[in-house]
């Protein structure tokens, strides 16, 4: 299993170090930075008509780069203990790190909140990007109302005006890069961001796509509101007495120095065409294989020949909801769109991977698609063969049945870390019937990450020491389908100077400088970076000298 993690030339010069050290290993160099969030409410006139308690004001919640002491918890959706869905990691009201940072404006599906896209807000802040969200008013799940539901035009009005009152915040306004924007939504969100750059709202062209396509599903009542009454949008315009508003939809609705749009499953026949051939800027267009809410080939793939510049990116064996937060076994039973949302892991990888590629070369300059890892690790040294290699014994990486392969000094593994490094995963396979109790990687095919046993099982640390620095790749990949590098790593220092690595690691419970137990848990077992499933990968050296791991079952856990 090649899990690498960083491929780097070796030197042709013999006896001569390759590669300089450029940060010790007792700093607190990070490289992915703690993400912080925090909610504001921010006041909006447009907001209180949608609004049931007529309150003239829009919730939002900006996600950020925050400082390294930041303490980031899981985030959940839904009653307290009870969580229907999870959103990635965040510290609340961290303190946000030092400089200016591109924004991303972001905007949820139809009836849903910006929680709904918290796993792409915190990856995207995570690698540096200030990300503004919003409820849209009597369109989230705390409060539907007929306008709320039915003034699309004001939607983007809605994210131009949170991003100004952030820019205003006294907390997080001056961390805010408004030179470069970016715009990202999911479903009736990712319209949203294309009339952010240009697209002008046209609910009298939804009404005539509709009248000559009946059938199409995008024309069928949404899913988030079966019960509301059917009737076309210029009806429903006549009934609200908003026909006047509607006439003047495109005022006011668009960003004039957006930079780049990420559109997840954009339902674009509520755009006018026309406007739509206008956008110069590079879209990326992210659709699921199986999406029946608003499927692709009368939607995403129409806008892919009508923009200057699209990208279109497909998901296989992911449905219109598989990008909401993670929906969880409680969610799954009483949330609507939980129920048809397979392949989440994938869907969210794929969008998260598109949006950190599409901003970082349009917002930034460059493509970084995750954080580059400076260089920090000195080619290896190793004995000459025929004289002995030494052997360091660490306390076990799992708390239970574990199985390690080790690179060889010819596997490209000349750097230390990688060097003589050793590839560990989970046992399992013993619980089913006696017949059937032999030693397995995986239950199933061993498509999911889900199906191999050490997925998520936590990692232990592998002596008593310091954390010299944590990295994290926020990607995670497919079984069978490696990443790019680096990988999320954990380095651990000894007091007598070992240094120890753990690569493909997710969840780091310790930051650089923590003090750590052998078999504390530090994190959890993943699958990113260089890698082709789930697994760590163990490197072990001491100045220049690399060292074959071993592994010493004698010492209790930490919890």
């Amino acid at each position: 299993m090649d899990c690498r993690l960083q491929r780097q030339k070796r030197s042709h010069l013999p006896g001569r170090v390759a590669l300089l050290l450029v940060a010790t290993l007792g700093t607190s160099t990070a490289f992915a930075a703690p993400v912080g969030m925090a909610r504001r409410v921010v006041a909006l006139e447009s907001a209180a008509p949608r609004r049931t308690d007529h309150s003239a004001r829009i919730n939002l919640t900006v996600w950020y780069p925050a400082t390294p002491d930041a303490e980031e918890r899981d985030l959940e959706i839904g009653p307290p203990g009870h969580p229907l869905m999870r959103g990635g990691r965040a510290a609340v009201d961290a303190t946000p790190a030092p400089d200016r940072h591109p924004v991303v404006l972001l905007s949820p599906g139809f009836g849903g909140s910006a929680d709904d896209l918290s796993w792409l807000a915190s990856g995207l802040a995570r690698n540096g990007f200030v990300v503004v969200g919003v409820d849209h008013p009597g369109n989230n799940p705390g409060d539907h109302t007929p306008r709320g539901d039915t003034a699309w035009w004001e939607r983007p009005r809605d994210l131009i005006a949170a991003v100004r009152g952030v820019a205003d915040d006294a907390t997080l306004g001056p961390h805010l890069d408004l030179q470069h924007v970016g715009a990202a939504g999911f479903s009736m969100g990712g319209m949203t961001a294309l009339a952010l750059g240009g697209a002008r709202i046209d609910p009298g062209h939804f009404d005539d796509f509709c009248a000559g396509k009946p059938t199409d599903l995008v024309c069928q009542p949404a899913p988030e509101t079966p019960d509301a009454p059917h009737v076309t949008q210029r009806e429903a315009l006549r009934l609200l007495h908003l026909e006047a508003e509607a006439a003047h939809a495109a005022e006011g609705a668009r960003w004039p120095a957006l930079q780049a749009i990420l559109a997840i499953s954009p339902p674009v026949q509520m755009l006018d065409p026309a406007s739509l051939a206008q956008i110069d800027i590079p879209v990326t267009l992210i659709v699921g294989d199986r999406d029946a809410v608003v499927p692709a080939p009368t939607e995403a793939d129409v806008a892919g020949r009508l923009l200057r510049n699209a990208r279109r990116v497909n998901v296989p064996g992911a449905a219109h909801y598989s990008f909401i937060a993670t929906c969880t076994p409680e969610g799954r039973e009483s949330l609507r769109p939980c129920a048809d949302a397979p392949e989440q892991e994938r869907a969210h990888a794929v969008a998260l991977a598109e949006a950190l590629a599409l901003f970082g070369k349009t917002l930034r300059g460059g493509p970084p698609v995750v954080p580059a890892v400076p260089t920090l690790f000195r080619a290896a040294i190793a004995p000459p063969i025929g004289q002995p290699l030494d052997a360091v014994l660490l306390s076990p990486l799992f708390d239970q049945p574990f199985a390690c392969t080790d690179h060889s000094e010819s596997d490209d593994a000349g750097i230390l870390g990688d060097a003589f490094g050793t590839d560990c995963l989970v046992i399992g396979g013993l619980d089913g019937p006696p017949e059937q109790r032999y030693f397995r990687l995986f239950r199933n095919d061993g498509s999911r990450n889900e199906d191999w046993y050490g997925w998520h099982a936590a990692v232990l640390a592998p002596f008593d020491g310091t954390v010299g620095f944590v990295t994290l790749n926020p990607v995670t990949n497919m079984p069978g389908m490696t990443g790019r590098p680096p990988a999320s790593m954990i380095v651990f220092r000894r007091d007598d100077g070992l240094i120890v690595v753990y690569a493909h690691v997710a969840e780091p419970r310790v930051k650089a400088g923590d003090r750590v137990r052998a078999r504390q848990v530090v994190a959890i077992d993943s699958n990113n970076g260089f890698a082709r499933a789930p697994h760590v990968h163990v490197g072990a050296f001491r100045d220049v000298t690399p060292f074959q791991v071993r592994w010493d079952q004698r010492t209790p856990a930490v919890r």
